[in-house]
This record gives structure tokens, sequence and C-alpha cells, in this order.
């Protein structure tokens, strides 16, 4: 049976509490017997103390009666009188002590029989004095010399025989009683003591020392003993230690796979991971990174990542927080390093915050740019050759084919005049494919040239409209024009270049016989999306202008997507609409430039509109 740890509780203090109740009770038991004993012997002396009285008296008695015989003494006869009236007293007192004790036996009896035996001799002896009669009460008295001795005899018998047996008898058992009483409870308690010792040890300190050295095992990561039989608190500890060491197992087997993999992932990087503390010294790095800045046989372990660094100031300790991480957190930043062969090492360094339990570093991400540089370069000569191997031969070839179709070589039968006017085209659209490729590759090195100056948006209205009327009569779309007073701060040549593409493509995907509208919307300064200003009076304005079709068009899916460069709608008029894919990334770029936004709103089947804002010049407010 298995007790639970209440039950072992129960039976810890309730054995040891019932035994000394037990034990308790039985030394009461005793000292109510030593009690008892002592209050018979108080008593055995009364009725000593009462039989040598009755003895004494019955005996001076005699000795002053026989006085009072013989010499006739008055003071004897007083004598008698006052010691027989004690003796009377003495006797009563013995008979009534004899009642209410246990020795009513034939001594007893024999005692007070010859007392009154004695007494009777007495009374005749007395009665025959006074009638004088001395020679009977002379033979009374002889009868009393043989009586004295056997009451003597009884007296001493009774002495003896009460004292045996209320005083020796009563005091051994009481003492053997409580000698015994003593051991039995000294043995009872070693005993128990010991029996709870062993019961305890078995039933809770031995398990608990199972429960210790399994979490010492855990600690180890040994396996765990056998679970515990049982269904008290100890045995359920147990198994929820089992489940809880089995959750721990698994998460630390997840924990190491995940580890492994992160590590592996880290170790396989293309780009140098190192981790660095607060002040810059590097705590580690990948692979990747000690092939990059490590040469064989030294650790960077310990160093300053401003080592890594090529830069005139890159020792002082201000560099590490200003440069490094101040610019570089979560962004990219290119600097200058050494190689592990001590090269030029073109590198773009990234941060991150790091914050573990006990402190807090950086993530530091370096890539090698010496690849990126080369693709770079070669782009560059690419750029070089379309633009100056390409375009500017194709420009001429296209202002030959125009000399041509303009009659400067005569006249030209139908068929070659319709080759000719298609190849022009052909001609056109390389160049605008190459003019498109030119602005996206100024647009991502940063020398997109923006001139800003004060424009009358009107002008720039119908300078685009002028740019694409030949194109809206060959599609058979009116543009209109809604007037408006409005001067905006751009690039004029720019604007009108995002507005001829704007229109260009809203003609392009224009059913016949229908209309392109072109206006601008001033805008209150809440609607520009603009950041809070402190003074809103000082809050620019901005106008939106918007070129509105009357065409299919976009679905909602690809509203977000008509901005990337070569996205194309797939629409059943792409063929008619076919272009480069760059024009909207183009008018996007340039807009951004601005400082401004651009967007569309369309519903399929109602037509699109594509707007963009633009900043109203101060001084027209």
């Amino acid at each position: 049976m298995t007790l639970t740890l209440w039950q072992k509780a129960l039976v810890l203090i309730g054995v040891p509490l019932l035994f000394e109740y037990t034990f308790v009770i039985g030394l009461l038991s005793a000292l109510e017997n030593s009690a008892r004993t002592t209050s018979n012997e108080r008593e055995e002396r009364r009725v000593l103390g009462t039989v040598l009285n009755l003895g004494e008296g019955v005996i001076s008695c005699g000795k002053a009666l026989a006085l009072y015989l013989m010499a006739d003494s008055e003071e004897a006869l007083a004598s008698y009188e006052k010691n027989l009236s004690h003796t009377r007293e003495e006797l009563s007192r013995l008979s009534r002590l004899l009642k209410t004790r246990r020795y009513s036996n034939d001594k007893i009896q024999s005692l007070s029989d010859r007392s009154r035996l004695c007494m009777s001799y007495l009374r005749e002896t007395k009665r025959l004095c006074d009638i004088g009669d001395r020679n009977a009460a002379l033979e009374y008295l002889k009868r009393m010399r043989y009586l004295a001795p056997l009451l003597e005899s009884d007296l001493d018998d009774l002495t003896i025989t009460i004292r045996r047996k209320n005083t020796e008898i009563d005091d051994q058992k009481t003492l053997q009683f409580t000698k015994i009483a003593l051991l039995l409870g000294l043995t009872g308690s070693t005993l128990i003591a010991l029996g709870l010792v062993a019961f305890f040890h078995r039933g809770t300190s031995g398990r608990l020392s199972v429960l210790i050295e399994n979490t010492r095992k855990m600690e180890k990561g040994e396996r765990l003993n056998p679970l515990m039989d049982g269904k008290d608190e100890i045995s359920e500890l147990d198994s929820v230690f089992h489940r809880m060491a089995d959750s721990v197992n698994e998460a630390t087997g997840k924990l190491r796979r995940s580890e492994s993999q992160i590590r592996t992932i880290i170790e396989n990087l293309p780009v140098g991971v190192i981790t660095c503390h607060e002040d810059g010294t590097i705590s580690s790095l990948n692979p990747r990174a000690s092939r990059m800045f490590v040469p064989e046989g030294q650790n960077l372990i310990g160093a300053k990542f401003v080592t890594l660094i090529k830069s005139g100031n890159a020792a002082t300790p201000e560099f590490f927080q200003n440069e490094v991480i101040g610019r570089c957190l979560e962004q990219s930043k290119e600097f200058k390093s050494r190689n592990a062969a001590g090269t030029d090492l073109p590198v773009e360094i990234s941060a991150s915050n790091l914050v573990t339990l006990d402190e807090r570093g950086f993530l530091i991400q370096v890539a090698d740019l010496t690849e990126r540089y080369k693709i770079e370069r070669t782009k560059q000569e690419f750029i070089a050759m379309v633009s100056h191997d390409l375009r500017t031969p194709l420009t001429s070839v296209r202002l030959s084919l125009q000399l041509m179709l303009s009659g400067g070589y005569g006249d030209f039968s139908e068929e070659l005049h319709a080759k000719l006017v298609q190849g022009e085209h052909t001609l056109s659209n390389m160049i605008r494919l190459i003019n498109d490729l030119l602005d996206v590759q100024k647009q991502q090195s940063g020398k997109f040239d923006i001139e800003m100056e004060v424009c009358d948006l009107l002008e720039l209205f119908e300078m685009s409209t002028n740019s694409v009327e030949s194109l809206g009569q060959k599609h058979n779309v009116r543009i209109r024009i809604q007037p408006i007073n409005i001067d905006v701060l751009a690039d004029p040549s720019r604007i009108v270049q995002v507005i001829v593409n704007l229109l260009a493509n809203a003609i392009k995907f224009s059913p016949q016989d229908s209309t392109v509208t072109i206006r601008a919307v001033l805008l209150p300064p809440s609607a520009t999306d603009e950041e809070d200003q402190p003074d809103a009076g000082s809050q620019p304005l901005f106008v939106e202008v918007q070129v509105r079709d009357e065409g299919c068009g976009i679905p909602a899916d690809k509203l977000n997507i008509v901005f990337e460069r070569f996205e194309q709608l797939d629409q059943a008029n792409t063929m008619k609409a076919a272009g480069t894919g760059l024009g909207l990334a183009i008018c996007k770029s340039i807009v951004e430039e601005h400082g401004g936004l651009i967007g569309v709103r369309s519903t399929l089947g109602a037509g699109s509109t594509f707007w963009f804002r633009l900043q109203v010049a101060p001084d027209w407010l």
C-alpha cells in the first residue's frame, strides 16, 4: 500500500503521539497506584499507632490496677481510670479503622476479642476491688497475667502482617511497575523512532533521492531512472519530471537541429557575417568573412572591426559608432577594405542590432563588391557602346529615312514609300528603347539630372499634346485639355516626358473615337501625404496631374505592378500598344526625383486615370 505525503505525515505525527498518550496514561496509573500506596501507608501508620496505643493502654491499665490492689494508691486508681478511658477510645477507634480496611482476618478478630476480654477482666477486677474482695481481684489479675503475652503476640503478628502486606508488597509492586513502564516507554520510543526513520527513508527520503539523481542525470544528458511505482505525490512528481525531461530533450533536439541548420546557412552564405561587441571588438565570423580578410594562420577574434576598413580616420574610436553603425544600421554603405592578400577590396556593409540574454552587440554583413564592380564596368562599357556605337548610327539612318520620306531624294513608288515608313517607325522604336535603357541606367547610377524651375503647367500640357497629336490622329483618339492656371516647381523637359508617356499609353489603350483628358487638380495640404509640419501654413501645396482614358481598364491585381520595369499588361490590345515596358518605370523615377507621387485608379470596363503630383511653385501662391 502506497501512502500519500499527508498520510505519511499523519503516521509520523500520530504514531509517536499515540505512544506518548499510552505511556502517559500508564505513568498516570503508576502515579495513582503510588498515591494509593502512600495513602495506605498513612492509614497503616494510624492503625499501627492505634494498636500500639491500645496495647500500651491495656498494659498501663493492668499495671495501675495491680498497684492499686497492692498499695491501695489513689494515684494508681486515677491513672487506671485515665488509661482505661484512653484505652476504650483507642479500642473504639481501632474497631472503626478495621471496619474500613481490608485487614478483617483471624488475627484482628483475635486481637479484638482478647482486648475486650482484657478490658472485661480489668472492669471485673476494679469491681471486686471496689467491694473489697481483693482475693478475687488478684485472681483476675493472674488471669490477665497469662492473657497479656498472648495479646502482645497478636499485636506483634498483626503489625508484621500489615507492614509486610501493605508496605513491602505494595511498594515493591509500585516500584517494579514504574521501572517496567519506564523501560517499556524508552524501548518503545526507540523502536518507534527507528521504525519511522526506516518508513520515512523508504517512502519519502529514498524516493526524493531518486528525484535528485534524475535531476543530475538530466543535467548531464544521461538516461533517467525508471518511473516510480505508486500514486502518491512523489510518484506523480516523478511522472511529471519524466514528461518534462522528454519535452526538454525534444526541444533541445529541435534547438540543436535548428542551430545546426542556422550554422550551416551562415557558414555557407555568400557574404561575410561578423558579430561584434558594442565597442566594435569582433566576437565571431563565418568562413566567408575569414576567407575575405584573414590571412592563413591568423585570427580576427578580439580584433577591432575598424581595422578592416581602409580609411584615414578608421582608427579613431568614433569611427565605428558614427560611420559603420550610424550609417549602416538597417541599410548598406560601401567601404574600401583590404582582402587577405593585402590588395584593395570594395565591400558593402550593413549592420543590425544583436541582443542576447547577457549583452548587446551588432551583426554586420560584409559583401564583396568585386564581381559587382566588374559587372558595373561591363555595363558601363555596354552603355557607352550603345550610346555611341549604336544610337548615333541609328539616328543618322533615321534622319536619312525622314529626308527620303520628305522628298529630298525624289518621289518613290507607293510600295517603296510604305517600306520607308515602316523602317523609319522601327528605327524610332529602337532609338526610343535605347533612350529608355539609358534613362534607366542613369537612374540606377544616380546620374538622373533634374533641373528645377518655375513652369506654367498649362504650357507643359500643350507641349505634351503637340508631341502626341499625330499618334492620336493615327488611332482616331481625341485629346482634351482642361485649362488651369498653376505654376509648378519642376524640370520642364522631364515632366513633358512623363506627360507624353502617359498620353501615349492612354491613346494606345483607348478605343477609336474616344477622348483622352488631361487636367490638373489643386490638392489641400492634408491630401499631399507629406509629413506633418509644425506650422500648417508653411506646408507646400501639391497639384495632381490626371490623364484619363476611356479604355478597358486595368485589373485590380495588376495595379501594383504597372510601374515595375519590363512589366506589360496581358490584354487583347497589347500588340496594338507594343512597347518596351520601361516607360512607366521611368515616369515613376522622374516624379519621385521631383519629390512627388505617381499612381493609377482604374475600373475594368470604365477606363483608367494615371496621376502624379508636383509641388506648386511658392511664388504662385
